[in-house]
């Protein structure tokens, strides 16, 4: 059988309505019932598929429930969950379905179309789905509840909203008749129930239902500044900024505008710092924003770095600009310095702290960056993301750094603000 080579118009057509069929499923919060009988059917699937026999399911309404829901059992098994309900059988479950399910599919769409098929249908459905369900309410929401919770349960590898993407994929495959797999409709069927994760033992299996409530920025990040940008059916919600969590005492205190210069100066994390200064600036306006800093410190200098022609090439040609303005002032007696990292075509913020002896802000942010002195000379390139920084080093450079001995490496300084500038080739 010859392989499938180009889709006709209908079936590129068809992409973009599987693709929003899956994200409608997830961002409508239309399914927040879960069809137990549909649910039960898919849990006794895959649990034969890992030579299980059928557990006991339990409904819940959100992944904090599961949680309270195990350590309840726990409790009242008294610490002896491993005697009543067994186990873990994730790791199982997930190798069971990865080689019975996934891998069948996927040798059965790899025998029948070619490969440009096969990466356009993933660009457009597989991939698409899979980042913005995965970023938005998957990897950030569990992180938090595990950050929140004593003796966390790992939840599920395979039976969970996390598998929307890919199997958002061989959905449309099956659609266009390259595949009918028997297997892999159970497994969807499963997904399609209206389950958000699960907590998979022996002889148990604890599930919960979808959000009842998502709000997301342009980007697609979980963003309110109104109130929980999650929540669940029993209550259980989570606080985000432009994608990043704030617990719900930070989120009031945000919103009763009474955070306080004090508080920023103790938080550690800058990705929060960033987020509470983009709250203040929406919620309150600019002024406000100036206010916050200017009662405390003073705007020494601003540095406004426009990138070189050069790095323009191949782009859409717009400017790559970062403004950066150094603060200085006293808090409590110490002498203490901010740069504020501003990039207008992406509306992102930073303020990072920098020693108070800079004076311009060009050096201050430089400053931040360090290198192994052996490998100052020869830098090629910089790349900054946030905090982070990646350097690029030429063929010399590249010959120092494999032989570079541990001591050497963890001899960091830092350059001047032009070299920093001339040699950096991205911010965001």
């Amino acid at each position: 059988m010859a392989k499938l080579k180009k889709l006709t118009k209908e079936q590129e057509e068809l992409m973009i309505t599987v693709r929003d069929k899956w994200m409608d499923f997830i961002f409508s919060c239309k399914n927040t019932e879960i069809n137990k009988k549909q649910c039960i059917e898919g849990v006794n699937f895959i649990y034969e598929l890992a030579g299980k026999k059928h557990p006991e399911v339990l409904f819940v309404d959100s992944p904090m429930g599961m949680q309270y829901a195990y350590h309840l059992i726990d409790h009242l098994t008294k610490n002896k969950i491993g005697d009543s309900v067994g186990d873990s059988v994730g790791d199982s479950v997930m190798d069971s379905v990865r080689a019975s399910v996934r891998a069948s599919v996927v040798a059965s769409v790899v025998d029948s179309v070619v490969d440009s098929v096969w990466a356009s249908v993933w660009a457009s459905v597989g991939d698409s789905v899979g980042a913005s369900v995965w970023a938005s309410v998957g990897a950030s929401v569990g992180a938090s509840v595990g950050d929140s919770v004593k003796n966390y349960q790992q939840t599920s590898y395979y039976g969970n909203i996390g598998d929307s993407g890919w199997v958002a994929f061989y959905d449309y495959f099956t659609k266009i008749g390259i595949i009918n797999n028997e297997k892999f409709n159970k497994y969807q069927s499963l997904i399609e129930s209206g389950i958000y994760d699960m907590l998979q033992y022996e002889k148990l299996c604890i599930v919960s239902s979808l959000p009842t409530f998502i709000s997301r920025n342009q980007e697609g990040r979980l963003h309110n500044l109104e109130g929980s940008a999650i929540r669940f059916k029993d209550g259980y919600e989570q606080h985000y900024i432009q994608g990043v969590f704030v617990t719900p005492e930070l989120f009031t205190k945000l919103s009763k505008n009474e955070y306080s210069f004090n508080d920023f100066i103790a938080e550690e994390n800058e990705e929060i710092k960033a987020a509470c200064m983009f709250f203040i600036r929406e919620k309150f306006g600019e002024n406000a924003l100036y206010r916050f800093f200017g009662d405390n410190l003073k705007e020494v200098n601003t540095y406004t770095h426009k990138k070189d022609a050069v790095y323009l090439e191949g782009t859409t040609g717009g400017m790559n600009i970062g403004v950066y303005t150094l603060f200085k002032g006293k808090f409590r007696e110490t002498e203490i310095a901010y740069v504020r990292c501003y990039c207008p075509s992406t509306d992102r913020m930073f303020y990072l702290g920098v020693e108070a002896r800079h004076s311009n802000a060009k050096d201050a942010i430089a400053s931040l960056y360090r290198v192994p002195e052996k490998l100052k000379p020869y830098i090629k390139e910089i790349r900054r993301q946030g905090e982070r920084f990646s350097t690029t080093f030429n063929d010399k450079g590249l010959g120092i750094l494999e032989s570079l001995s541990k001591e050497d490496a963890e001899n960091l300084v830092p350059i001047s603000g032009n070299e920093y500038f001339t040699k950096m080739s991205y911010e965001f």
